[in-house]
């Protein structure tokens, strides 16, 4: 039996940045924020999202949503 690991380093299998950008994007419309807010979440969170750092902006920003 063969066993297969494929791990994503460059980003070629899944397009992590594509799918970050658009998930802050549709938060600010859910939420009515403006650009400089999204600029500022996409900055914010470029290196590092986790459960942490949404607790922090949950925070922050008044949402409902859970940070998990």
């Amino acid at each position: 039996m063969a066993c297969l690991a494929l791990f994503d380093l460059d980003g070629t299998l899944v397009d992590r940045h594509a799918a970050f950008t658009d998930a802050i994007a549709d938060l600010c419309r859910a939420h009515g924020f403006g650009p400089e807010i999204e600029q500022w979440l996409l900055s914010e969170l470029a290196d590092s999202a986790n459960t942490e750092d949404f607790g922090r902006l949950r925070e922050a920003f008044g949402l409902s949503e859970p940070a998990a």
